[in-house]
């Protein structure tokens, strides 16, 4: 029996390189599925970016064609009051240019609102009187 370890033999030192050499085998394998996994995972993630981008630019066009409605319907709007204003307007303007025109013996006397609502008062506030006079046996008028 000789001194050396069986470690040391020729035969056990191939044996321990033919494991290294498998486990390096093993270990590059298991690298070249880790690597193909963070490849397809960077695949994924990519088509998920492309899917929102266009979701979001949808979404975007969308709305830009809501706010250009929503535009046009209120200039539409703003358009038509105007029309409406200067169409009062106008006919305002027809309606002194007639009073105007009319003779001086012709003229029609206009109540303005004040006048009307201070009429309105004082007949309301004259029926009252009468009423209350009415229920108390005494009448009197003005």
């Amino acid at each position: 029996v000789t001194g050396e370890s069986p470690l040391s033999s020729p035969t056990a030192a191939r044996r321990h390189n033919s494991q290294e050499i498998d486990m390096i085998h093993v270990t590059n394998g298991h690298d070249q599925a880790f690597q193909q996994q963070i490849l397809q995972l960077k695949q994924q993630q990519q088509l998920q970016q492309q899917i929102l981008l266009q979701h979001f630019q949808a979404q975007q066009q969308q709305l830009a064609e809501q706010h250009e409605q929503q535009l046009r319907q209120h200039l539409k709007e703003i358009w038509e009051k105007q029309r409406e204003l200067e169409e009062r307007e106008r006919r305002e303007k027809e309606r002194l240019e007639t009073l105007k025109k009319k003779d001086k013996h012709h003229q029609s006397a206009i109540a303005s609102s004040e006048v009307k609502q201070k009429l309105q008062g004082f007949l309301l506030s004259k029926k009252q009187r009468e009423a209350a006079a009415a229920a108390n046996g005494s009448f009197t008028s003005w």
